[in-house]
């Protein structure tokens, strides 16, 4: 198993564990759709991880009976499963769930409720952009070392970032960066939606990009 691809894989498995959990509680606080759809976005991006976690395990094991030229493969079988099940599953829930916030948007506000944090009162609005604000910059950091170790394993040729994600021969690299860049651009795509309904004081707009954070996930 290689050492750089299972660092960005653990490390990508915690940041993405935390992030789905600020993400759950702050949309459950302030009932908005297009942060329901981040942490649905999180949660399949934490299981894909997991995914490719088994895929590196099983692909260390040694030859057998059965598999002569070893197990290296089974990390693509992992990947496609993943990529298959769990993002198309992941983008069904939140296209579903953007479809359901629509048909009650009369009951839609993020700002009807509020926590109380060491005895301070934390709207639903701040506390969702508090935790996206936190969230990017968890997955910035995974982000961060995935491309680290893309810049050391090309280091001695000349590549660039398209040109290895449509050429490489490892799998778990490739769908981290990915996985890192699309996650960061859903919750930009979060930020402009709730920024939006908040200042216009209409739910569409959240419940509109919440649709585009699903389609991105699929």
């Amino acid at each position: 198993m290689s050492s750089g691809s299972k660092k960005i894989v653990v490390i990508g498995i915690v940041s993405n564990a935390i992030v789905t959990i600020l993400k759950f509680t702050s949309a459950l606080i302030a009932t908005s759709a297009s942060m329901m759809n981040e942490a649905i976005h999180s949660l399949m991006d934490t299981l894909n991880q997991l995914f490719l976690l088994f895929g590196l395990i099983a692909s260390e094991k040694e030859p057998d009976q059965d598999y002569a030229f070893g197990h290296h493969q089974k990390k693509f079988i992992w990947n496609l499963w993943s990529a298959i099940g769990l993002f198309s599953i992941g983008s069904g829930l939140g296209l579903y769930h953007a479809y359901h916030s629509y048909l009650k948007m009369g009951q839609h506000a993020t700002e009807v409720t509020s926590i109380s944090i060491f005895n301070v009162n934390i709207s639903g609005i701040t506390l969702m952009f508090i935790v996206l604000v936190v969230s990017f910059l968890i997955e910035g950091n995974a982000w961060r070392v995935a491309m680290r170790e893309y810049q050391h394993r090309t280091k001695d040729i000349e590549t660039t970032v398209f040109q290895y994600i449509s050429e490489a021969k490892d799998p778990t690299l490739v769908a981290m960066i990915l996985e890192d860049s699309i996650a960061m651009i859903g919750i930009l795509l979060a930020i402009i939606g709730i920024t939006l309904s908040y200042l216009t004081g209409n739910p569409v707009w959240d419940i509109l990009f919440s649709s585009l954070i699903a389609i991105l996930l699929g």
